[in-house]
């Protein structure tokens, strides 16, 4: 999108003049759109990109953080958060520029390439209702939370969701964007948790479990 090193702001479009910001802010490179490699490596083997298709590479990022910073900038929900959370948020999205352009030079050129199963495919959340700087904020911030710890340093049972479901719910956010974060979190579980359930208890995982009898700990 534009060299942090040469800045003209007045030729960026609001995105770039938002990653900008917040570089500044923060101090942080990596939120910079990233220049594409040489090669690419798929399946163990390595794949040289002409000149043309370097171009075409970085022109799919580029547009990818362009349009998805431009929405994200639109959110409430987004400029809420501290810069440090903005820059955590706008890495995320740099990183899924690169897999998605990635992608896209695996199907031109007919090769296996999948994105990790650990990696939430932000778009398919988008799709199911979740907006666009909720699911970065799950991506970038809430799944990296961690539970309690007991005396020996190990995670006690049940706290790291409980954790996550209470930074959920103390979002300045809809409750149909709660439950859809939510749902993120418990969707391989046999049973539904409703964020009407969790407001009358506060927010409480544990005590929801404990409650519905859903785990056997006391």
């Amino acid at each position: 999108m534009f060299n942090p090193a040469n800045v003209n702001s007045e030729n960026i479009s609001e995105a770039g003049k938002e990653i900008y910001k917040i570089y500044q802010k923060t101090g942080d490179k990596t939120i910079f759109p990233r220049t594409a490699d040489y090669s690419l490596t798929y399946d163990g083997e390595n794949y040289n990109l002409s000149t043309q298709e370097r171009a075409e590479y970085q022109k799919i990022m580029g547009k990818y953080v362009d349009n998805t910073v431009s929405e994200l900038i639109k959110s409430q929900d987004y400029q809420s958060l501290d810069n440090k959370e903005k820059a955590k948020i706008i890495n995320e999205i740099v990183s899924d520029g690169n897999e998605i352009a990635k992608l896209e030079y695996a199907k031109q050129h007919n090769l296996k390439y999948e994105r990790t199963s650990t990696d939430l495919k932000v778009e398919n959340e988008i799709e199911k209702g979740l907006n666009v700087a909720n699911a970065y904020v799950y991506k970038a911030n809430i799944r990296n939370i961690e539970g309690n710890k007991d005396l020996n340093g190990k995670t006690i049972n049940g706290t790291t969701t409980n954790n996550k479901i209470n930074y959920i719910m103390d979002m300045e956010i809809s409750d149909t964007q709660k439950q859809h974060l939510v749902n993120l979190l418990t969707d391989n579980v046999d049973y539904n948790l409703s964020v009407n359930d969790l407001k009358k208890l506060n927010g409480n995982y544990l005590t929801y479990l404990q409650q519905s009898g859903k785990t056997p700990e006391n």
